[in-house]
């Protein structure tokens, strides 16, 4: 199931019709050492995902030409979802370490 960004939220399609970037940059992305990549649009669908609480995933392209993937969520912490994929991570790396694990 898809949604289009002009049902959502008219007023970002009308900020991205526009040629110029938003002064935001692609969360997730920000670097304070080097440029961070600005918001040029997004995508004009949103694919609504079909877990319980029908998160959105959206496609942001940035000034870099780059597409972005990000999940949209509604009355939710996303903090503790940010602190999962820390920890995941962290595992992810653990493994990518052990001789034994990294080949399977």
């Amino acid at each position: 199931q898809a949604l289009t960004i002009a049902l959502v939220s008219p007023r970002l399609e009308e900020a991205c019709a526009r040629d110029v970037p938003l002064a935001v940059v692609v969360p997730g992305h920000y670097q304070p050492s080097t440029r961070s990549p600005l918001i040029a649009r997004f995508d004009a669908d949103l694919k609504v995902m079909g877990s319980k609480n029908r998160p959105r995933k959206a496609a942001i392209i940035g000034d870099d030409g780059v597409r972005y993937k990000h999940m949209i969520k509604g009355q939710e912490d996303m903090r503790l979802d940010e602190r999962v994929m820390q920890l995941l991570g962290l595992v992810n790396a653990l493994f990518e370490g052990h001789i034994r694990t990294a080949n399977k």
